[in-house]
């Protein structure tokens, strides 16, 4: 298209006619159309042009080289906005992914002491520029060695900070499922979590 003091290439009308094709058929077709196309088509145009002076075909050339370097920048540029287009989606759905509450984390063995489990109950946002911020805090379920070697402490920390902690038997720990509930990360018997595993 020209427009005043520029040109502006759009290829819209191209990919309607081509259709649905993959990148490098789109390419091809694309360097087929330039060459048998808009070549033919401009050196028609400008054929008394061209054979009233020998410098002219210089300049006709240069044109049209100039014009083919435009058109495939034009095409790149559009590859790379639908390449970013798949990437948004795709991280759109990994965010979607990421702020799911409903993880069940399976422990098959036994929960020794100094071990933490964290859940991230977080709301992430991405700007229209692209940033990624994430709101919210850590819930954590902390165990660590009770009175004696045959008890554990679980210290509870919600994602709203306050803390709570229980003794249970170094037994209980064995075979069990952790998850996100509501602020604090609660667990149980493996196999009444089976149902809820993700």
């Amino acid at each position: 298209m020209h427009e005043p003091d520029r040109i502006r290439i759009d290829l819209g009308k191209f990919y309607k006619l081509v259709g649905d094709k993959g990148e490098e058929e789109v390419t091809a077709a694309l360097k087929e159309f330039f060459a048998k196309g808009l070549i033919g088509l401009i050196g028609r145009l400008n054929r008394a042009y061209i054979a009233r002076n020998p410098a002219h075909e210089r300049v006709f050339l240069q044109l049209i080289q100039g014009l083919r370097k435009l058109v495939f920048l034009s095409r790149r540029v559009d590859v790379l906005m639908r390449e970013m287009e798949c990437e948004r989606e795709a991280l759109s759905e990994l965010v979607k992914r990421i702020n799911r509450t409903d993880r069940v984390v399976s422990v098959r063995g036994k929960v020794y002491p100094d071990t933490s489990f964290g859940f991230l109950p977080l709301d992430v946002v991405i700007s229209a520029e692209g940033d990624i911020a994430s709101v919210g805090r850590r819930a954590e379920l902390r165990v660590s060695t009770g009175s004696d070697t045959s008890r554990r402490a679980l210290k509870k920390q919600g994602s709203s900070g306050q803390e709570e902690t229980e003794m249970r038997s170094a037994d209980e720990l064995r075979e069990i499922a952790l998850r996100l509930d509501g602020d604090y990360v609660v667990w149980g018997p493996l196999d009444e979590f089976d149902s809820l595993a993700v």
